[in-house]
């Protein structure tokens, strides 16, 4: 079913639609609704037609996952949700002195409001445990003594942030390469605008684990060819240890790295990923993902937005992962890819190509209320979507679920090794080749109707029919077959869809990501 490499074509409209959101990132005419980093304000820009901005109003899941009502983001996947970091801003209470920094100040000066210092790396130098460096509107231009790094923060519990309703953008000094290097524990960077770098931001230690960093309201771009954006270099896994053990990423933007969030080897432990938007400028190499996971556990991707890779979406070879209320779209490779399986809940997964637009490995894996829709569409025929097709973590009692979905004009259908596949109140339609699956030595057909599900033993309530789908947004147009044909689940079920509205909104689910109906 897979097509060789120097077949595959690449589908022109995606490519216009990443160049389209890569220039908006980088201020182009293309636009859209992006993080600013002036403490969580955002810049309206126009979009390509059909496309949304991220909703900001309307009731939503709990922001912080680990109060009380963490239950309205339930899944099955037995998150540790005590293990991430809390966001402690924007007002931050230390114990320790506050470093004041602004463009009309000098690294003479002691710091003060009265006397403050002109460079956040010397105020990152001389703060202590416990102390705040608080950073004023400007445009920065900072080198560390080492002569190879913007800033440097290496101690532990200490706060980076830019003062609030400010923006304070640091760019690089001629011939720098490195921007925001994080080796304290307990820290927190937040509110800041970086420019230019390569990497924009290195995490992780080899020589103990990093525990408890917050990377909050920050806008990073480059346009350095082939850089990385947000990256733990780090490899421990013959140490024994995490690389880092508990990571907030809140309301960040990357934009224009080739790589664009990586744990490049970890093993990398409780990372939480909310409201963060990656747009990859592509590259070379199925090493060029927005996100990339090699080694981890304990994963969390909330309201996360991939697009213009050049390799997947999200790769992560972790345990425990799931993938909340995310958008992951044109991408030249994989949409998700899960290597020991996960939960895809209230996700689109459009406009994909190369291999499949979600890829399983892993004993058990489910996708709820999500949507798949145009892979490798009018290109060589590939899979949708494969469960252990090949490779590792393949062996054993495999469990797929697939209930209130919708896999919509793609190349090719899906592909079930064997296990155990549950397919309830989903709609299949559109794919290319007339098969909507395979599951060992059991073909479904899209001649073969919503019947065949019930025959061969998989669930009842599909629909095979035309989903009527809004072929930008995923939204359902009015009339749509898929409108209030949902099922809601005892345990592990969102309360609310993709835009934070009530789950039901009219007696039944509407299938896909939205409750529009």
């Amino acid at each position: 079913m897979r097509v060789p490499s120097a077949s595959r074509t690449t589908d022109v409209s995606r490519k216009c639609r990443i160049f389209c959101l890569l220039a908006a990132g980088l201020g182009g005419a293309c636009q859209s609704t992006v993080f600013t980093g002036d403490g969580g304000a955002t810049d309206q820009e126009v979009l390509p037609p059909g496309w949304e901005p991220r909703p900001k109003d309307g009731p939503k899941p709990p922001p912080d996952y680990s109060g009380p009502s963490q239950g309205q983001l339930s899944t099955w996947v037995p998150i540790d949700w005590a293990a991430f970091p809390v966001d402690r801003g924007p007002s931050y209470k230390v114990t320790g002195r506050v470093w004041v920094v602004k463009t009309t100040g000098s690294d003479s000066n002691d710091g003060s409001d009265a006397k403050p210092l002109r460079s956040i790396a010397t105020a990152l130098e001389r703060s202590q445990p416990g102390d705040l460096v608080r950073v004023h509107a400007g445009t920065y231009s900072e080198l560390m003594p080492d002569n190879e790094r913007a800033l440097l923060m290496e101690k532990d519990n200490v706060v980076l942030t830019g003062a609030p309703g400010e923006k304070v953008t640091v760019v690089p000094k001629a011939g720098l390469r490195h921007g925001l290097i994080l080796r304290g524990s307990n820290i927190v960077a937040n509110n800041l605008t970086l420019q230019g770098f390569n990497p924009s931001i290195e995490f992780g230690r080899e020589d103990k684990t990093q525990r408890n960093v917050v990377i909050s309201n920050i806008v990073a771009t480059t346009t350095v060819s082939g850089a990385d954006g947000i990256c733990d270099y780090a490899d421990t896994n013959a140490a024994g240890f995490p690389s880092i053990d508990g990571l907030l990423m809140k309301n960040v933007s990357m934009t224009g790295a080739s790589l664009g969030i990586s744990c490049n080897s970890g093993p990398c432990k409780s990372w939480r990923l909310e409201n963060v938007r990656v747009v990859n400028a592509g590259g070379d190499g199925s090493g060029s993902d927005a996100i990339g996971i090699e080694n981890g556990d304990n994963m969390v991707f909330y309201r996360v937005e991939t697009t213009g890779a050049a390799a997947d979406g999200i790769d992560t070879k972790a345990t425990r992962v799931v993938v909340w209320d995310c958008h992951v779209h044109d991408v030249e490779r994989n949409g998700v890819k899960f290597w020991q399986g996960g939960d895809i809940v209230n996700t689109r997964i459009h406009h994909t190509g190369a291999d499949t637009a979600v890829q399983v490995r892993g004993a058990r894996a489910r996708i709820l209320h999500s949507v798949i829709a145009y892979h490798n569409y009018g290109s060589g025929t590939t899979y949708n979507l494969t469960y252990c097709y090949d490779g590792p973590n393949c062996d054993g009692g495999l469990q797929m679920e697939i209930i209130d979905s919708i896999v919509y004009n793609t190349s090719g259908g899906s592909y079930f090794k064997g296990g155990t596949l549950k397919i309830e109140n989903s709609l299949f339609y559109g794919m290319q080749n007339g098969t909507i699956l395979e599951h060992g030595s059991t073909v479904i057909k899209v001649s073969d109707g919503a019947a065949a599900f019930s025959s061969h033993g998989f669930g009842g309530g599909n629909i095979v029919s035309d989903a009527q789908l809004d072929s930008s947004t995923m939204r359902l147009k009015a009339g749509s077959p898929a409108a209030n044909k949902g099922k809601t689940l005892a345990s592990a079920y969102p309360q609310y869809d993709c835009e934070g509205k009530a789950r039901v909104k009219s007696g039944a689910p509407d299938l896909g990501a939205f409750e529009d109906f």
